[in-house]
């Protein structure tokens, strides 16, 4: 019996105006699930405090180990042109913000009447968020301008949640199709046709990643 483990290594970043862009440490990722009823909640697989994610029933019967991570990167500002100032100067990619997944799988292979089959599979993925936080948005005098935040804000932490979720729903998927692949011939390349199905998987939702737009600061933020 053989343990295989490997790491996907993403890291996920947006430019302040117009670009998100995801580029692969050492592997990539797959699509975002459809649409769910709200009523699914994370707390079915974690206690989640950073974003409100859901998940089909299909999903929650293959959870991942999750761990999701919260870096607040601190702004200043009177006026939407300091606070755009203090973005770019203080927080990553040019003041938008990171989202970071880490995935890990690993199964045992042994020989059978049918051939070599995959059991014990596992797979656990690590997100960190690195988002901004104007701490005055509260005491500003300006309400105009902390509304303008608090929605720019809002729609920010929306994005790199999708970009997390994406993560997760890789790991999910990447349990689900591991424990259901057909056994092989010999567990020599059953541990390559399995390592290779996994990352096919985390390809495609990096693929789809790639795609998704972020907010646009400047849409939100005006003097």
């Amino acid at each position: 019996m053989t343990l295989k483990r490997n790491l996907a290594n993403v890291a996920c970043s947006v430019s302040l105006v117009f670009f998100f862009g995801c580029s692969p440490t050492t592997l990539p990722e797959l699509a975002p699930a459809p649409p769910v009823p709200s009523e699914l909640a994370s707390s079915a697989l974690f206690d989640n405090v950073v974003c409100n994610h859901t998940f089909s029933q299909e999903q929650l019967a293959s959870p991942p180990d999750i761990v999701e991570n919260e870096n607040s990167i601190i702004i200043n500002g009177n006026t939407a042109g300091e606070l755009i100032r203090s973005l770019v100067r203080t927080v990553p990619n040019n003041g938008a913000g990171q989202t970071r997944w880490d995935m890990k799988w690993s199964f045992s292979t042994g020989a059978g009447v049918n051939g070599c089959s995959v059991s014990d599979v596992a797979t656990e993925v690590l997100v960190n968020y690195q988002l901004p936080l104007w701490p005055d948005q509260l005491t500003a005098s300006d309400r105009n301008l902390t509304e303008q935040w608090m929605k720019y804000s809002d729609e920010l932490r929306v994005h790199h949640c999708m970009h997390g979720k994406t993560g997760i729903d890789a790991a999910i998927e990447v349990k689900q199709s591991l424990q259901t692949i057909a056994p092989g011939k010999n567990c020599r390349q059953m541990e390559v046709d399995a390592d290779n199905l996994a990352r096919d998987i985390v390809n495609r939702y990096k693929e789809q990643e790639a795609k998704f737009v972020s907010p646009a600061v400047l849409d939100y933020l005006r003097n």
